[in-house]
């Protein structure tokens, strides 16, 4: 069975806060939601804008095969993309509406770093009802469409142990694994498995590592570097997408078919007041198509682990019934949860 957490679930927290003020008198004027249109209304507003702006982590090679994409589905509309992590864009987003400017249309961003733009109400609310898109993929009351989400496994090197060998997360606690694990320093997958595990089977889980000598690395990539290297047998804190990427290089890397299997959430958002706005919205949905999914995994062997349009790796998911817990959409919790682990992991 399947855990889908739905990142719309904040609409109920603003609902009830906006309840409340009502109920003590005070006046309260929620954020207009701009009008439902269909695909067609959107594509002819959007040629009318001429471009997009976007924002992303994404660097030329996944965007060149992206662009090439869109524009072939959707002729007329140039992309300009500007290369920027979630943390910085965040900050110059802030920077740019307080200084009354507003230069992009799309913003790529995981969970933790969304909190500033929504406290801000930086990010524009949308009724996507008529434009055909799937409601599975829409959060935020509109805000936010889920580009993509990636699944964090217990990932193996192959030349030193076979993914059927390992049965479940407590099996890496096993002593003949003494020294041989390397766990990423956000530990990023053991922060999701929180929302189900608790703090006291996650700091179980976590001691259990210290006292089996776990190497602490920092990034996703020297994470997969140690263990397509042989430096370690078994590694917590990559991607399934990156698993396939060594894999294609030759490394003798695979992943465990194993649950829970964490999946980190990561969205594009509309700004409020952008200057293309329409074109925002029409790239985000196309994204979400099978050709838009299809660009992403070509070049980066990310896309969708859930929900409609299923990458590759999803596909296996679902046909496995591995259970899934997604990234908790609260950017508070989220961000809460994300510290107490990497505190914990520090102390390994």
């Amino acid at each position: 069975m399947q855990h889908i957490a739905n990142p719309d679930r904040r609409t109920g927290t603003v609902l009830r806060a906006a309840a409340g003020l009502v109920a003590a008198g005070i006046a309260l004027s929620l954020p207009a939601i701009a009008s439902a249109q269909t695909q067609d209304e959107i594509y002819e507003a959007a040629k009318k804008e001429g471009k997009v702006v976007f924002w992303s982590v994404l660097d030329k090679d996944p965007m060149s095969v992206i662009t090439a994409g869109f524009q072939k589905a959707f002729p007329g509309i140039e992309v300009e993309h500007f290369e920027i992590q979630p943390g910085p864009a965040a900050q110059r987003m802030i920077a740019e509406a307080q200084a009354g400017q507003v230069n992009l249309d799309v913003v790529h961003s995981d969970i933790p770093y969304l909190e500033p733009s929504l406290d801000r109400d930086l990010l524009e609310p949308y009724d996507w009802s008529k434009s055909g898109i799937d409601p599975q993929v829409v959060a935020y009351d509109g805000r936010c469409i889920t580009l993509m989400n990636l699944g964090l496994p217990i990932i193996v090197n192959t030349s030193m142990v076979q993914p059927d060998d390992i049965k479940g997360w407590d099996d890496l606690l096993d002593p003949k694994w003494k020294g041989k694990i390397a766990v990423e320093a956000r530990g990023k997958g053991l922060a999701i498995l929180l929302q189900e595990w608790g703090e006291e089977k996650t700091g179980q889980f976590v001691d259990g590592l210290k006292a089996n000598g776990a190497l602490i690395v920092k990034g996703s990539t020297p994470t997969m570097e140690a263990v397509a290297g042989g430096q370690v047998a078994i590694a917590l804190g990559s991607y399934i997408g990156k698993v396939i990427d060594y894999q294609e290089k030759g490394a003798p890397v695979d992943w465990a078919r194993v649950g829970p299997l964490p999946v980190e959430d990561q969205f594009v958002c509309m700004t409020k007041k952008a200057p293309h706005p329409n074109a925002g919205r029409l790239f985000g949905m196309w994204l979400t198509t099978r050709e838009g999914q299809d660009a992403l995994w070509q070049t980066q062997h990310f896309g969708h682990i859930v929900g409609p349009v299923l990458d590759p790796s999803g596909e296996e998911v679902k046909a496995k019934g591995i259970a899934v817990v997604n990234s908790d959409p609260e950017p508070a919790e989220s961000q809460k949860r994300q510290a107490w682990v990497a505190k914990r992991i520090a102390g390994l």
